[in-house]
Parts: structure tokens; sequence; C-alpha cells
């Protein structure tokens, strides 16, 4: 037989091997074991009801002519009747569909024992769901007989608090202050007050129920009881309104951005280095760690400010969309105004807040912002987007960024693990970090790269081969670790 002839004998063989392969193999083990995975849910699932129900008998028993008689105990009973049905029911579904499939072990209904297994193992679940509340429920309902006397204590306690709230003129008193000194904010603090004065309403009104009910004899325990519940709920969430207003006003008489100043990965660990100015007074942190998360969505946004709330703004109102520090005040005629000159319109910082500006951009590095650089801003922020700058010249890829934070950890640990041997500090669309041996600092679409061993500092598509880099410059941005000048 010519050589043609055995090829083609042998490729006939092979495909009738493999035809029997995939005509005899069965189910995946992966498949069966998601088969089995409904099983063990199902009986795990059964024994906890079980549970459940034994819990829920016990109780029923402490006090059987109290509880038997209540509609409540009657529905949860029902309900967990309704589960243990649902789960046979499940149970039974099981052997009709996913048992005969794996009796067959065909690989060609792996799909289906999968995606019958998925529902399966959510309807054990859905059967579940709130099982333990269910239990309780005649353990809840003795107990509002049980602690009759200490639940009329309680609830008649927070009611007086919640009166004394509403007569106290101590707060009321803080919010007309902070009106006065913060109009802008008057508005939202009397819209606050409004709505806990009508909290306060409501818990009265509750509370005339309460003692309603408890008038009553003998009392209608589980009435009385749920009513003081009811109470308790809304006298919890009547403190927090009440916390959250006095910090809306304490709030107001602070300003505090938190600037992005430094980042690493070290160990496995995520770090964040940040400077904070608080009225008027700058520090920065020491390292802190943050979560693989955090640190991914900030990985662009190395000296821009991640927080910033202006003096007679309200907590939150703060600025938290990631933005060049500063921007946050500009507009806010507390801190400055709109002037026109040459037919363009700028900001202009009041003499006041002259430190504060020079904390935020640094010693002499503000310019004037213009409106329509403002407007961008603003869109930008208002749609939850990071803003970069005009000229995306802010943030990790920004050249106003790689050059105040050239020493910083982020910059370092980027050139010794993207580029070894280069002192490459861009990225974007940079084009140079194959070139070892570059002192290349650029980003954006620079293309310097290939002039190996020179220390060009440029940007934006600047192309030249002498050493420009000032090492003076360097040493004044280098000597902390956002840029400052020693700070």
């Amino acid at each position: 037989m010519s050589r043609a002839g055995w090829l083609g004998v042998l490729s006939l063989g092979a495909g009738l091997g493999l035809l029997a392969f995939f005509l005899t193999r069965g189910l995946d083990a992966d498949v069966v074991a998601s088969a089995e995975a409904v099983v063990t849910g199902l009986d795990s699932a059964k024994a906890e009801l079980a549970t459940a129900r034994e819990t829920f008998d016990a109780a029923v028993a402490e006090d059987k002519a109290f509880l038997d008689g209540l509609p409540e105990v009657a529905a949860a009973r029902a309900e967990l009747d309704k589960r243990a049905a649902a789960l046979d029911a499940t149970r039974e579904t099981y052997t009709q569909t996913i048992e005969p499939l794996l009796d067959e072990n065909d690989y060609g209904d792996g799909d289906t024992v999968l995606r019958e297994s998925a529902a399966l193992a959510t309807a054990t679940a859905t059967a579940l769901a709130g099982v333990d509340t269910l239990a309780a429920t005649p353990g809840t309902l003795l107990a509002y007989k049980r602690d009759y006397p200490q639940i009329m204590q309680t609830a008649r306690g927070q009611l007086a608090e919640a009166r004394q709230l509403a007569t106290d003129t101590a707060l009321q008193t803080q919010i007309d202050l902070a009106a006065t000194s913060y109009p802008e904010a008057k508005a939202a603090l009397q819209q606050r007050k409004t709505a806990l004065d009508q909290h306060i309403a409501q818990l009265a009104q509750s509370g005339a129920e309460f003692e309603r009910l408890a008038a009553q004899s003998p009392p209608p325990y589980v009435q009385v009881g749920k009513t003081a519940t009811a109470i308790a709920t809304g006298k919890k969430a009547l403190d927090k309104m009440a916390a959250d207003l006095r910090a809306n006003v304490a709030s107001l008489s602070k300003s505090i951005d938190r600037i992005l100043v430094d980042m690493k990965r070290e160990d496995g660990k995520y770090w964040h280095k940040y400077k904070v100015v608080e009225n008027g007074v700058e520090r920065t942190t020491d390292w802190q760690e943050v979560t693989q998360s955090k640190y991914s969505a900030h990985r662009e946004h190395l000296g821009m400010a991640i927080y910033s709330k202006p003096e007679g703004v309200l907590e939150e109102d703060a600025t938290t969309v990631a933005s060049p520090p500063g921007y946050a005040y500009v507009g806010n005629p507390r801190y400055g105004k709109w002037e026109e000159r040459n037919g363009q319109s700028f900001w202009v910082f009041y003499g006041k807040y002259a430190l504060m500006r020079d904390l935020l951009w640094g010693p002499g590095r503000y310019s004037p912002v213009y409106r329509n650089t403002y407007g961008s801003y603003r869109s930008s922020v208002q749609s939850k987007k990071p803003w970069y700058g005009k000229d995306r010249e802010y943030g990790s890829s920004g050249t106003k960024t790689r050059t105040r934070y050239a020493g910083s950890s982020y910059y370092k640990q980027q050139r010794s693990s993207k580029y070894s041997g280069s002192n490459y500090q861009g990225s974007g669309n940079s084009r140079s970090g194959r070139y070892s041996g570059s002192s290349y600092q650029g980003s954006g679409n620079s293309r310097s790269g290939r002039y190996s061993g020179s220390n060009y500092s440029g940007s934006s598509g600047s192309r030249s081969t002498t050493r420009r880099t000032s090492s003076s410059r360097r040493s004044r941005y280098r000597s902390s670790s956002f840029g400052g000048r020693g700070k």
C-alpha cells in the first residue's frame, strides 16, 4: 500500500477513535459534584428547618394558652410548614430531573445538569431565607408579656427624651448662629431641623397610641410591645438625626483637604501618604495601609485632592471626586471673586486666603483659573468623574505632577518595576520606555526615548538631545514627598 494509503487508513482510524471517545465519554467530575452538592444542601436545609421548628414549638409550649391564640404565631407556623413542603418538592424535582441524567452519564447532558442543579440550589436557599426570624416569633411575642413592666419603663423614658429635645432651644440657637455666619448653608440646616421636628412629632403620636393601649385591662401585650419596638426604632433614628445635625453645624467652620502625595506597593500591601490641610494648617501623614481596591481606584490621582471641604460647606457636600488641589475653593464667594481683564474672566483669591492658596497649590505655583477652565472642572465633578486639568497636566500621568513629585516612591517604583535600568517616569501614550538608560521624564505623545543616554526632561512632543535636567530643580522638588519646598 502506498504511503498516502497508509496515511488515509491512519487518519480514518484516528477519527473513529475520537468518535468512540466522545460517544462513550461520561459527565465531567465538576458536573457530578454540582449535582451532589444539591443533595448535600437539601439535607442540611431540612436539618436546619427541623431545628427551627423545634425552637418554635418549645417557645409555644412555655405559654400555650397565650401564644396559640395569636394570629402571628399561626402565620409563622403556616410559613414553616410551607418551607418544609418546598424542600420536599425540591427533593422530588431532583429525583425526577437530575438523577436520571446522572444514571445515563452522558457527557452531552452536562449543561442540563448544571442548569438544573443551580435552579434547585436557589430554591433550597429561598426556602431557608428568614427561617430564624420565623422560629423566633413566639419567643418575641412571649417576651412582650413577660417583660411588660420593663417595656413600659423603657418606652416612656425614650418618649420623655424626645419631648426634651423638642423643647431644647440650644440646638436651634446653634443653627441660627451658623446660618448667620454661613448664609449659604442656612436653607440646608433649616431643612434638617424641620425634618427633626417632624420626626419628634411622629414619635409623640406613637407615644399617645402607646399610652392608649397600656390603659386597657388586661393590656394587649402584643400591640403594646410592637408599639414600644416602633418607639425604640424611632428614637434611635431621632438620636442619629440630632447628632448629624450638630455635626453639620460644627463642620461649617472647618475647611479640610486631603491630597494624595505618594503611593507604593510593598510586600503585597498597598500604602498611601497624604498631605492634609485643615483650617490653614498643613501636615503630612505617615504611610497608611489601604486596600488594593482603594489603591487601584486612586492610582491615577497622585498629587490630587481626593477630599475637599471648604468652610461653609456641609460635610456631605464635600468634593470627593479626585481633582487638582484648590479647585474646590474657586467660585466660592467666601474665598474670592471673578474679575475681568482683556475680555477674560479669571478667579482672584482674597488676600486673607493667600496662605491657604499657597498651601493647596504650593508656594508660587498658583496660576489664574479662568472661568471656562473652571466650567470644565465643575462639569466633570458634577458628573462624578475625576478632572485632570484642561490639558491633563494633573494626576499621576500629568506633566505638573511628574515635575513636582519626581522623587516620590510612586515614580521610583514605576521606574524600577516597568523599565529596568531606565529613569523613565512617564505613562499614558509615552513611547520611550524601551530605551534603557534614558532619564526621559515626559509623557503624553513625547517621542524622545530613541535618544539613548539622554537626560531629556521635556514633554508633549519636545525633542532634545542636550542635557537639560536641572539638578537644582530636582533638589527643590525632592525635598518632600509631595513636592513642596522642604515642608
